[in-house]
């Protein structure tokens, strides 16, 4: 019996070594196929992150050219920018001193043409039309009457016949005003013209 049971012991013990037999050379089979495995793998890894590398470095080289063209144009649009608003300045300042200019001329005529007025005691003389302001007449107030209209009183037909028949061709011609005397007129077109050839 105790041969027996010693034949079991070492069938137990026999079957475990075996099977740990064969657990150890798979194990140490899947330990040699492991590492080239992981190496595939690790080579397959390395080639995705290169691919995507550089399709980024060349994705990120087109937005660095777009990038500084975009900025090459803005800087030339600031500099066309700055050149108008230069230019705009200089024909501000240019109308200005036109304006000036012609605002004086304007005064030296004034001066002048209401000087040659004073001599020949016309009245009112430039300056003082251009002193005044304009004339605009007050709005005169409507009176609402509350008597009954009269009627129009007949017209004879003679009248009207007559009327009918005249032309109004003939215009009668407007008296000249004593300001408006050739000689003056004459005398202040020479004073103008002297004035606009001493400029």
């Amino acid at each position: 019996m105790e041969r027996d049971i010693k034949e079991e012991a070492d069938d137990e013990v026999a079957a475990p070594s075996a099977a740990r037999a064969k657990l150890k050379v798979v194990a140490q089979y899947a330990m040699l196929a492991f590492a080239p495995v992981v190496a595939v793998l690790a080579l397959v890894v390395a080639v995705v992150a290169i691919a995507t590398d550089r399709s980024g470095k060349t994705e990120s080289g087109e937005y660095t050219v777009r990038m500084e063209s975009l900025n090459a144009s803005l800087a030339e649009t600031r500099g066309e920018l700055s050149n108008l608003k230069v230019a705009l300045a200089h024909e501000k300042s240019l109308r200005e001193e036109e304006r000036k200019k012609q605002d004086e001329r304007n005064t030296k005529i004034v001066q002048s043409v209401s000087g040659l007025q004073t001599k020949l005691k016309m009245s009112p003389t430039l300056a003082e039309q251009l002193r005044e302001p304009p004339n605009v007449p007050a709005a005169a107030p409507v009176a609402v009457s509350t008597a009954p209209v009269p009627a129009p009183a007949p017209v004879p037909e003679k009248a009207v016949a007559e009327t009918t028949v005249k032309p109004h061709s003939a215009v009668k011609p407007v008296p000249a005003s004593p300001e408006k005397d050739p000689a003056k007129v004459k005398v202040l077109k020479d004073a103008i013209e002297k004035f606009n050839n001493k400029k």
